[in-house]
């Protein structure tokens, strides 16, 4: 993406979800996006994370792969079983991988 076209879809996000098992990662990430003035909520387990992705609806999702209770590939093939749920919202919506070069986006 593009600088202007990031900078742009990222002023779009209001709620963002980071789902990291690494307390100091997940902690220094969101300490970053609140100092950029997101609403940042973090959480540690994949079970969980899918809980409040599902009950929440974040704007933005960023996804450790290596998570206790549920992997980041069971998050994401359980959250994809939503799809329509989210490809129909007002906002876009993304999934991102920390441990991958590679974001999916979804609007």
């Amino acid at each position: 993406m593009e600088t202007k076209a990031f900078c742009a879809f990222m002023e779009s996000m209001e709620q963002i979800l980071v789902l990291e098992d690494e307390v100091d990662i997940g902690h220094l990430v969101a300490f970053n996006l609140r100092r950029k003035g997101y609403d940042v909520t973090v959480e540690h387990d994949g079970r969980v994370g899918l809980g409040r992705i599902l009950k929440e609806r974040p704007d933005l999702v960023t996804l450790d792969l290596m998570l206790p209770g549920m992997n980041g590939y069971e998050v994401l093939q359980k959250f994809s079983s939503h799809f329509n749920w989210w490809q129909t919202s007002n906002s876009k919506r993304s999934i991102g991988s920390s441990l991958s070069a590679h974001t999916a986006q979804i609007r």
